[in-house]
């Protein structure tokens, strides 16, 4: 497995359950990343090579790895998650065939609308990845959703026969029961980092406000960290609701079943809705870059979205949503968390796991791939020497699309 690092967030939390799974039936499993506080969350038999720069991978490090005693006959499987981790694994892919003779599957993900696009990243950046995503073979990419799918295409217009697979995920049989809920009180939790993107983090504290006017008593637990922390926490010393909003900072992926299993309801969009919702607790899915906007709950939203912007729907508000699930019966609750429940088993599954498995085998040497190997070279090169800001600044000098 290839990605940037270990730190928190939904793909790392998706590589930490598929490393775990496959190590679990008895596979050997290694992570070239970055370091990040995910590492605590794997196996022990787990192998974690930590990389600064990618072209790193290509050093003692990755030699040493593959240069063991193996069953030349049996394929090595590759996951990348993104087109430039793709990049990195089609010349791992390589590697392993001429240097060491063994055939190995790859499969990438595209787990975000903007993946192919990030507004953060410079054009050189966002023309590269689209090229490659359209030179790869076609079972080589996959998307998360028909939602994701849906909004790529936008972007690329070649994405009708690259296939679908739902999020690996494991769920307990077990649901919640929340037939002994107190209905005059009403806790909220939200999980995950706090960025531009998912912009209802920022209206939290107005909504509480709104809510306690209303007669609600509420309080609303938000785990998570990111660049949005010190405007949130100013937000909530305005409205004087720190008794009512608590900023926790990172919460452990381990711990994450123990504390979401604790509240009334959920509130956020991605895999930490889809885990919370699998756990049959009542999930309102919000919406990417929609300020306060939601589906509804998680059974209510169009397609197959976990938060993707889903053109043509009526959008609600989060504050009116929590208002009327206030109202509603312990019994009326405990429905709500099963339809939810539901919807999540639509969105992802244990099936998943094995579909990654059944990746395409290669390398294929075909002029594609060709062209994807060598323009791999310069571009993680230019990646990489943002690491040196001193080569990064010579660079950005005469070559400003860097």
């Amino acid at each position: 497995m290839i990605y940037h690092g270990l730190s928190l967030g939904g793909i790392e939390t998706l590589i930490v359950r598929s490393a775990n799974y496959f190590s679990s039936c008895g596979l050997s499993v290694v992570i070239f990343a970055r370091p990040g506080e995910l590492e605590a969350e794997l196996l022990p038999d787990i192998e974690v090579i930590h990389i600064d720069k990618y072209c790193e991978i290509w050093g003692q490090e990755f030699d040493k790895i593959w240069g063991r005693e193996v069953d030349k006959n049996k394929e090595a499987l590759i996951l990348a998650f993104d087109p430039l981790t793709f990049m990195v694994a089609k010349r791992l892919q390589r590697r392993l065939f001429f240097r060491y003779g063994r055939k190995s599957r790859l499969h990438a993900g595209i787990f975000h609308p903007r993946t192919l696009s990030w507004p953060s990243h410079s054009r050189l950046v966002r023309w590269l990845d689209q090229v490659v995503f359209k030179l790869a073979q076609d079972n080589e990419f996959y998307f998360m959703s028909d939602a994701v799918k849906s909004s790529s295409e936008k972007i690329v217009r070649t994405v009708a026969a690259r296939k679908i697979i739902r999020i690996p995920m494991t769920y307990s049989a077990a649901t919640k029961t929340r037939i002994d809920i107190n209905s005059s009180k009403l806790d909220i939790v939200s999980v995950g980092r706090l960025v531009e993107f998912k912009s209802y983090n920022r209206y939290i504290p107005s909504i509480v406000a709104a809510l306690l006017n209303e007669g609600v008593d509420v309080t609303w637990t938000v785990w998570g960290d990111g660049e949005d922390f010190d405007r949130i926490k100013k937000l909530v010393e305005h409205y004087n609701l720190e008794n009512r909003i608590h900023l926790m900072g990172v919460l452990p992926y381990s711990k994450f079943s123990s504390v979401v299993s604790n509240a009334d309801l959920f509130i956020g969009m991605g895999t930490a809705a889809l885990e919370a919702a699998g756990m049959g607790i009542p999930t309102i899915c919000c919406v990417d870059q929609r300020e306060d906007a939601c589906y509804g709950f998680l059974n209510q939203a169009p397609l197959d979205t976990i938060g993707e912007h889903v053109p043509g729907f009526n959008y609600r508000r989060i504050g009116d949503e929590i208002l009327a699930f206030s109202a509603m019966s312990a019994t009326e609750r405990s429905s709500i968390g099963q339809y939810c429940r539901s919807a999540a088993l639509d969105r992802s599954g244990s099936a998943s796991f094995n579909e990654l498995l059944a990746a395409p085998s290669g390398p294929n040497l075909s002029i594609s791939e060709k062209l994807i190997y060598l323009l791999s070279a310069p571009f993680l090169f230019a990646v990489d020497s943002r690491k040196s800001k001193f080569l990064f600044r010579a660079l950005r000098k005469t070559l400003p699309w860097v």
